[in-house]
């Protein structure tokens, strides 16, 4: 999650094509929520996009966090897309990495035991190279 802001109007399209095109991803990994404060009727006073950047391989997090936090990439994107903005990155990129995982067992033997969150943490953490803070929930056996 990355957030920008900027001087002048910018519609959600826009946007979510210009964020993927400075992240180096396709525009359906990219989701946008726009938020435009107007000082009158007619006239804009500024834009903030919060976008969210998915990605299901972990070997991009790293370069797409680094692209997004750059303004003068986003930018360059826009006025490809033929906009002139002067963006600026408001909240710096949070990554965040969401795992579901459903333990089976054989029949008749006992449910498997859920990981206490701290092992997790720590093996996921290991893989994907960046902080993980694990959450286990809808935990049951049937």
């Amino acid at each position: 999650k990355v957030q920008y802001s900027m001087p002048t109007s910018v519609d959600g399209i826009a946007a979510q094509k210009a964020i993927a095109k400075a992240c180096n991803v396709s525009e359906s990994q990219v989701e946008v929520a726009i938020e435009s404060r107007r000082l009158s009727e007619f006239r804009r006073l500024a834009t903030t996009i919060d976008a969210t950047i998915t990605t299901q391989a972990a070997s991009m997090v790293s370069s797409i966090s680094t692209k997004a936090a750059d303004a003068a990439g986003l930018k360059q994107a826009f006025q490809e897309g033929g906009l002139t903005v002067e963006p600026s990155v408001k909240k710096q990129p949070k990554n965040a990495v969401v795992v579901n995982t459903m333990l089976k067992g054989e029949a008749g033997a006992p449910a498997p035991e859920v990981p206490p969150e701290s092992t997790i943490q720590t093996q996921v953490s290991a893989k994907v190279g960046i902080e993980v803070i694990a959450q286990t929930s809808n935990v049951f056996k049937i």
